[in-house]
């Protein structure tokens, strides 16, 4: 009977899946403002976020477990809307208790440890040791004396499987499975083992919330007892994790399976008012709206489909439903949020709920709530036709005030493995990115850090050696002639044509033998033909291109079948990748696709090489849409996704730079290509982009998909510059597309 009610719901759902589209999505303004509403309520009840939490049957620290929800929920706003009141908010109640966990840091419940969610925010926007010193301990205790069956009810996994994640994220680089490997343990014997056959059930793709319901324990309906709540807690948990854990740790693969079955067998039972029962498979067991398990069940649901792991057809009515309901019937016109089923375990717990009823803790079912907008509004904003300049100005002004301000002094050496002067290409990669913000955000404090930059070494090449023949070290030209153009002061070209005017003097055309060169030096090739109008230039420029393209390795470093780029001789055939595909390296087909752009934008039609620039360009540009992954980035193995899987900025980001200056200039198609930069954009300021400007999954300096790994959210590479730099520069051409 169960199954043909399933396949009744779901052929009802797709009567109405037809008609809704993204465009059907709330505007994302309006979602700002409804989460803005509600949480000014709360924060004006509760002014004092380290007070505790006093009942009539006792008084609790403000750090359990339903306060922890309220502040990923807030974590989650203040990544949309960066208003200081909310992070000082969620300092102050971090700081109000010491940073600790409720029951302290050698317990093994879960329940207080989901403080450590919002502490290990904290400390990757401003990392004060404090503020994870008790969480990472706790957590490292359990690590340290391996136990399995610690998480006995389902609650648990929201409250502690992030928290692992995030350590395990942070410190993968020195061990991989040091937090992942015991966290699938932990969530493995939950799911698998816990209770009679463990937890979930893998023919309804739903979890008993413990041991208590699992049959023979039924319904009043004979049906088995689906917590909405509980299983609201296991499918935040999985994004959660999912979110930020790299995509090949272990467990993974689980996780994501688990998540789409659950999405699937929640989409069957939603109601028709856009919420879900309290009982998700007896709806006359204490029927009716319910705040909590719905906002979780959006929540989830939205970050599923902006991720590309859910159809979008089957499941954003659904979401829109669901944010639908929980707007227009649960939220009060102060920012109380009514039909939110209070603590408890079940469905009967904390009847009755009502639009008026105030639940015994109000803070879960607004953090909830406050997770649910963050997806709907991210997926509205993902979902405009055209870029909001405005978010994507906020973008680039953020992560470059972050850059500068934690680099006050260009002219400063680089210290990493050794030092190294400032001017080298990965610092002159940043400099293109600021002129081209500059360009579009005319800041006289940009004009100011770039001239000091170049005073700073005379306007020199590295290391004062204006004669290299390395295209490294002659990047910084092209931020010289710009600023040049600018004010057309002699010492600021001087140098940079000296530099090549020397190449220009011999035959010699093979100095580019790796294609990351091509955008180093060939825009500055194309500026020096500009500025003196003199063809030599541009002949050269074309004759030592070709090089590259068609004569070095075996037969060129271009692919004519695949129209994309081997980064070196050392990566064309026979070489190949663990699929057997041939190794494009994502950023290196950055690189050229960056040159031709910046080459095609300055030079003349009648200049040499312009119409294979403009072929090639349009042949990788084609290449590369193929190729895109289902969330909007690209993998650093552009045919081998599965080869140090998962985002990376610089690629995407010169990629979107790439695509969107084509489409800008009318030279590729819009309708095509308008929609694949967009992606690529939004994933980058909604995936990419920290709350303090920090850009996350940039791969660090090297050649291979292999280099700088592990590339995570959270990973420091070694330079921090060239990143930043793809990022202004797609930005600078996503802001011109959107006006």
């Amino acid at each position: 009977m169960k199954t043909t009610t399933n396949i009744l719901i779901a052929v009802i759902i797709g009567m109405w899946v037809g008609t809704v589209t993204a465009q059907d999505l709330p505007d994302k303004a309006e979602v700002l403002a409804q989460m803005t509403l509600a949480n000014d309520y709360f924060m004006a009840k509760w002014p004092d976020p380290g007070a505790p939490i006093v009942h009539p049957d006792r008084t609790r620290t403000s750090n359990l477990w339903t306060r922890a929800t309220y502040y990923e929920g807030l974590m989650a706003l203040y990544e949309l809307d960066l208003q200081e009141r909310y992070y000082d908010y969620a300092v102050a109640w971090g700081q109000g208790n010491d940073w600790s966990l409720r029951f302290g840091r050698d317990s093994r419940h879960a329940d207080p440890q989901c403080a450590g969610q919002t502490y290990i925010d904290l400390y990757l926007i401003d990392p004060q040791p404090e503020r994870i010193e008790t969480i990472k301990y706790c957590i490292d205790h359990m690590v340290d004396n391996r136990g399995r069956d610690d998480w006995t009810w389902i609650d648990a996994l929201q409250m502690a499987m992030p928290v692992f994640a995030r350590l395990g994220t942070m410190y993968y680089d020195e061990d991989p499975n040091l937090y992942y490997q015991p966290l699938y343990e932990l969530y493995s014997h939950t799911k698998t083992q816990e209770g009679r056959n463990g937890l979930y059930n893998s023919e309804d793709h739903l979890w008993w919330r413990d041991a208590d319901f699992d049959p023979p324990y039924t319904s009043p309906n004979g049906e088995d007892c689906y917590w909405s709540r509980g299983n609201g807690w296991v499918l935040a948990a999985l994004v959660r994790v999912l979110d930020i854990m790299p995509e090949d740790a272990v467990g993974r693969a689980d996780y994501l399976q688990t998540f789409q079955e659950m999405c699937a067998a929640l989409l069957a039972v939603q109601r028709e008012d856009g919420f879900w029962n309290v009982s998700l498979h007896d709806p006359n067991e204490y029927g009716g709206p319910e705040l909590s398990g719905t906002a979780f069940f959006a929540y989830g649901m939205a970050w599923g489909l902006r991720q590309g792991i859910l159809d979008e057809e089957a499941y954003l009515p659904a979401v829109i439903k669901a944010w639908d309901g929980m707007v227009t019937q649960s939220l009060h016109d102060n920012g109380f949020l009514g039909y939110v089923q209070g603590t408890g375990k079940e469905p009967a717990s904390s009847q009755p709920v009502g639009y008026d009823t105030v639940p015994n803790f109000e803070d879960f079912g607004l953090g909830a709530f406050l997770l649910a907008g963050s997806e709907v509004y991210k997926l509205a904003l993902a979902s405009e036709p055209v870029a909001d300049v405005n978010v994507a100005l906020a973008k680039m002004r953020l992560t470059n005030q972050y850059f500068m301000d934690k680099w006050p002094d260009p002219g400063v050496n680089i210290v990493t493995n050794r030092s190294r002067a400032s001017n080298i290409w990965t610092r002159a990669t940043y400099y293109e990115g600021l002129m081209a913000l500059y360009g579009i955000d005319p800041n006289q404090g940009y004009y100011d850090y770039a001239v000091e930059w170049g005073e700073s070494h005379d306007w020199d090449l590295r290391d004062g050696n204006t004669y290299t023949r390395n295209a490294d070290n002659q990047c910084c030209g092209q931020t010289y002639i710009d600023l040049y153009l600018i004010d057309p002061k002699p010492e600021r070209i001087a140098n940079i044509k000296a530099s090549v005017d020397a190449m220009l003097a011999t035959d010699k055309i093979d100095d580019w033998t790796w294609i990351d060169a091509l955008q180093m030096a060939m825009p500055v090739f194309a500026r020096l033909g500009v500025v003196y109008q003199n063809d030599d230039y541009f002949d050269r420029l074309y004759e030592m291109y070709t090089c590259t393209k068609t004569q070095l390795g075996e037969s060129g470093l271009y692919n004519t079948v695949d129209h994309l780029w081997w980064r070196d001789a050392d990566y064309d055939p026979p070489y190949v990748e663990p699929s057997g595909e041939d190794c494009y390296w994502s950023r290196g087909n950055g690189w050229v696709l960056a040159a031709l752009v910046r080459c095609l934008e300055i030079m003349p039609e009648e200049a040499a090489g312009r119409d294979d620039y403009l072929q090639t360009f349009q042949e990788m540009a084609t290449a590369l849409i193929e190729v895109q992954r289902p969330d909007g980035f690209w993998s650093v193995s552009l045919h081998d996704p599965n080869h140090y899987p998962g985002r990376e900025t610089t690629g995407t980001a010169f990629f979107a730079y790439g695509l969107a200056w084509g489409v800008n200039q009318g030279i590729l198609d819009a309708e095509t290509v308008k929609p694949v930069a967009l992606k690529a954009w939004n994933a980058l300021i909604l995936d990419a982009v920290q709350p303090n400007g920090f850009l996350g999954y940039v791969q660090g300096t090297g050649k291979e998909p292999s280099a700088g790994q592990p590339v995570t959210y959270i990973s420091m590479p070694d330079f921090e510059d060239y990143g930043l730099g793809a990022f202004l520069l797609a930005g600078s051409e996503i802001y011109k597309m959107g006006r």
